[in-house]
């Protein structure tokens, strides 16, 4: 090990939906009756691995996977929790995490519920004394989207744990 992987690092744009530990989307994806086009967890995992030299369409694509499995509130609860473990592990001492709610809807959850799902997973790894402190974004899919229309919607998530909102193009 390097004196320089023994640092304290900062981490100042994470997406919550490619982070996942390849075998918790394989458990959450079995446990939940979520057919993925591998025969196992090793296939998952080379999948979910981006090789260094893609493009963004190829980069996306693990994304469908990830996305499937955080469609309830306990997975993504789950994922928050394990997401932050996963970076004080590996000596991340401040994170800044980006998740948009309207990805992780299909299962009825509004976003509010999703969002307020995510950010207990996060509170719940501070309260176990994990080094990292976490900041969250809530991001929009596009410009004009309810929650960055709306002051009265954001406030909620703020209340919870969010630092702001932000739009994806």
């Amino acid at each position: 090990m390097t004196e320089f992987q023994t640092w304290p690092k900062a981490e100042l744009h994470v997406h919550l939906d490619g982070s996942l530990r390849p075998e918790t989307v394989w458990e959450l994806a079995r446990s939940s009756r979520i057919r993925l086009p591998f025969d196992s967890l090793a296939e998952l995992t080379r999948h979910l691995r981006v090789p260094r030299r893609c493009t963004l369409p190829q980069y996306l694509q693990a994304f469908q996977h990830t996305v499937a499995v955080m469609q309830e509130r306990e997975h993504l609860q789950r994922v928050a929790h394990e997401f932050l473990e996963d970076v004080a592990q590996d000596g991340v001492r401040y994170v800044e995490v980006r998740f948009a709610p309207s990805l992780h809807g299909r299962g009825g959850l509004t976003m509010e519920q999703i969002t307020e799902a995510v950010l207990a997973g996060l509170q719940e790894g501070q309260r176990s004394r994990l080094p990292a402190s976490t900041r969250a974004l809530v991001r929009a899919p596009h410009r004009g989207h309810a929650t960055l229309r709306h002051p009265s919607s954001a406030r909620k998530p703020r209340a919870v744990g969010a630092v702001g909102a932000g739009a994806s193009r």
